[in-house]
């Protein structure tokens, strides 16, 4: 008996596959969640958190003053969580009923 030839679909989706996974790490590198050697940020500026999440950085601050955002003070440096800038978006989103 003769092997099975490999199924032409199932190696079309994993060439696929690979390619999505290929761009999906070049975006997230290049959006800023990596800290440039392959390791993700922790945390983000205000300027960096709010291109995250494609926000203008004032009404990040805004709702981070009002305390609809969680913000971390190390010193005289305010920054925000991937976690909590996740699930602001998220809050945000259910809020508008997007």
């Amino acid at each position: 008996m003769s092997e099975p030839k490999p199924d032409s679909p199932t190696l079309f989706s994993n060439a696929l596959l690979d390619m999505i996974r290929s761009a999906v790490r070049e975006a997230i590198f290049e959006s800023g969640i990596s800290n440039g050697n392959g390791a993700e940020k922790w945390f983000y500026s205000s300027k960096e958190a709010a291109q995250l999440i494609g926000i203008p950085k004032s009404w990040l601050e805004t709702a981070a003053k009002r305390g609809e955002i969680k913000r971390i003070q190390f010193g005289h440096y305010k920054v925000f969580s991937r976690e909590d800038l996740a699930r602001f978006a998220e809050e945000y989103r259910k809020k508008s009923g997007a």
